[in-house]
């Protein structure tokens, strides 16, 4: 169409839940609850204080977590209710690194 945001609704939330439908679709998961009490909880934990953040309206505080954030603003990822990343920081961080820096040797293109 060569128009911006023609969507009826809001973008952002629009693509969050077509997202969320799709990728729960993909993995054979036909509930359409979200969270599920006694269920592991997955999420991203964005930090309300980053400068965007703080000085946006409810209303339009997914379209920016969604259009301006990046890993920068998070404060980590939980994974079926642990901590995975926290403070940039991966749970399994530094075995990454060692197999990371074991298979670029394996390469041995560097």
């Amino acid at each position: 169409t060569h128009h911006r945001n023609t969507f009826e609704s809001d973008a952002a939330a629009y693509l969050v839940n077509e997202s969320i439908v799709s990728g729960r679709k993909a993995m054979g998961i036909s509930s359409k609850n979200n969270f599920e009490i006694g269920k592991p909880l997955d999420a991203v934990v964005y930090n309300a204080k980053s400068h965007l953040l703080e000085n946006t309206s409810d209303k339009n505080r997914l379209a920016t977590i969604v259009y301006t954030s990046d890993s920068s603003k998070t404060i980590g990822t939980i994974v079926n209710g642990k901590w995975m990343v926290k403070q940039q920081q991966h749970h399994n961080g530094k075995s990454i690194k060692e197999k990371f820096n074991e298979a670029m040797r394996e390469l041995k293109n560097r």
